[in-house]
């Protein structure tokens, strides 16, 4: 049902790519994101739409980025950095498995019902960070509250930081969770 729900979306989710890339909103999170990586890290982009956010990333060794919808998949790898490799995924049934540094995905989670097949997917790839932009307010039957903080420690990863982005959007949070594999 949520892939048949963003599949009727997708022209006019394409369509509203550049005011939305550029949202002070978006510039913050990317901004935070950016702290944590490297010219060698590794990073994956869970829903990475229509590639909005890649370009901010040309300076990493590789960004891996996927969305499970096939349309912005073929936008996102047009406009996608040389660094970039681009590909249809969903987090839910993960097949991509290669080892990376950090994750990132904004608002993809919350959309997922069954949470913890996600997660542990996403915790599979062994990131050292792995940083959510998510809102915590159910507006549709597509949208799902998760206790976040519980489901990644569930996995092994701490929160490492949890704040609020922007105080004009009172539910939408990052969540930093960091795992020390010393341990």
């Amino acid at each position: 049902m949520v892939k048949e729900y963003w599949d009727k979306r997708s022209s006019s989710w394409i369509e509203g790519r550049d005011e939305r890339a550029t949202s002070e909103l978006t510039l913050r999170y990317i901004d935070y994101v950016q702290k944590f990586i490297s010219t060698d890290s590794l990073v994956l982009e869970v829903g990475c739409g229509t590639g909005r956010y890649s370009y901010h990333f040309s300076d990493v060794k590789r960004l891996y980025s996927f969305d499970f919808i096939f349309d912005f998949v073929e936008v996102a790898k047009s406009i996608s950095p040389i660094n970039a490799k681009v590909f249809v995924d969903d987090v839910t049934e993960l097949k991509f498995n290669e080892p990376v540094d950090l994750i990132f995905t904004m608002t993809v989670l919350q959309h997922v019902k069954d949470i913890d097949f996600a997660v542990d997917n996403l915790c599979n790839l062994q990131a050292k960070d792995i940083i959510l932009l998510e809102t915590t307010v159910q507006s549709n039957h597509y949208q799902f509250q998760h206790d976040y903080v519980s489901i990644f420690k569930d996995f092994g990863y701490n929160l490492h930081y949890k704040f609020n982005l922007d105080d004009s959007i009172p539910n939408t949070f990052v969540y930093h969770f960091r795992r020390d594999f010393n341990d």
